[in-house]
């Protein structure tokens, strides 16, 4: 995932949480991701288009209100969308309430800082199709 966005904290977390919505409303959590946001630093060399490798060893402060591209990689999976269904992607910076999802009911700890984040219209998810 691709994301583009500005937070009002030198530090937040983004958490991605691909969906698969069937045409009765139903729900499945089909696979997530998770990114500290001080931690994207991506090693370049090592990535590749949708597989972004994050060392997470330096941690650079988020420039406050200025834009920032993230990389964040989402666990692989083998998942397919029947006709009628649609691909979700749930993004949030926290996932300790309930009602938020959670893969195998897994929370994050909290960054610790509270920040108003805006999301860009230019961020982008890629998925594989596999025919």
């Amino acid at each position: 995932m691709r994301l583009t966005a500005t937070a009002t904290a030198a530090d937040t977390g983004w958490l991605a949480t691909l969906q698969d919505v069937a045409p009765d409303g139903e729900v499945t959590d089909v696979t997530a991701g998770w990114l500290r946001a001080s931690l994207r630093t991506v090693d370049d060399a090592a990535s590749r288009d949708g597989a972004p490798v994050l060392p997470c060893t330096d941690a650079v402060a988020v420039p406050v209100g200025q834009d920032v591209e993230y990389r964040i990689p989402l666990v692989a999976n083998a998942r397919r969308f029947h006709p009628g269904h649609r691909v979700r992607i749930v993004l949030t910076s926290d996932d300790q309430d309930p009602q938020a999802p959670a893969i195998m009911n897994f929370r994050h700890a909290s960054v610790g800082t509270s920040s108003l984040n805006t999301v860009r219209s230019s961020s982008r998810l890629l998925l594989p199709v596999l025919r």
